[in-house]
């Protein structure tokens, strides 16, 4: 009985971490987009460059990936064009 009570448990478990994975990627998903969207490549450019070394590789790494979940769409939206 005691099998079937920790199956239950690890099953319960499983669908808890997914839910919240699966809204964990829709906000950052969402964020991902609405940076894009709204802010130049220009801009990340200036930011990256102008700051000291450290800093300017740790906003790198974070906008990094941030943009790799998403780089695709924007890519295909971005000029204007049908594929």
């Amino acid at each position: 009985m005691a099998a079937i009570n920790d199956l239950s448990m690890a099953g319960q478990y499983f669908l808890t971490i997914t839910a919240e994975l699966v809204v964990l990627f829709i906000a950052i998903g969402f964020v991902v987009g609405l940076i894009q969207e709204y802010v130049p490549e220009e801009t990340i450019r200036r930011l990256l460059s102008s700051q000291h070394r450290v800093t300017g590789a740790t906003l790198g790494a974070f906008f990094g990936a941030l943009a790799s979940s998403c780089s695709s769409c924007r890519r295909q939206g971005s000029s204007g064009e049908n594929p």
